[in-house]
């Protein structure tokens, strides 16, 4: 059983509250620079598929990214860092992430997917615990999909 005080203490963390921070801050910047034509009503004509992928979706991706990959990974590495707060895990577990996304996504955002990924891991290696890679993955799924994906992932 999961207490209220595990949920509680990511937000008390000042580098998961900037995490946050980094999604809004990255879709302002993106928005500025590529112009997207927005059309929230799609989202709220087909609300199943935008709970698909900004929520089932990154909760399954965690569970098996950071859950198992990234923790067998850890056991067999014996925690070894590659920088002084990214593990080799972590590391190991971003780069197949960012691969597989090249099946669903371009080559470009294939590449940028690295970045949310070893905060993801970051995060993971950080509180021991999916919850704070859940929030974030769902959180910036989330802004992704309703701000720059409509017209690939929403039906017209």
């Amino acid at each position: 059983m999961i207490s209220f005080v595990c949920l509680y203490l990511p937000f008390r963390d000042a580098h998961f509250n900037l995490a946050l921070l980094f999604g809004p801050i990255f879709w302002t910047s993106w928005f500025f620079l590529s112009h997207p034509v927005l059309n929230l009503s799609r989202a709220i004509s087909d609300p199943e598929t935008l709970l698909i992928l900004a929520v089932i979706f990154p909760v399954l991706e965690e569970i098996v990214f950071r859950g198992w990959i990234q923790e067998t990974l850890f056991r067999m590495s014996k925690g070894a860092k590659l920088l002084p707060s990214v593990s080799v895990s972590n590391i190991l577990t971003s780069l197949l992430f960012s691969f597989l996304h090249l099946f669903f996504h371009s080559v470009f955002w294939s590449c940028l997917v690295i970045i949310p990924s070893l905060v993801f891991g970051y995060f993971k290696d950080r509180h021991n615990s999916l919850f704070s890679c859940i929030i974030l993955h769902v959180f910036y799924n989330l802004g992704y999909f309703l701000l720059f994906n409509n017209s690939v992932v929403f039906n017209a």
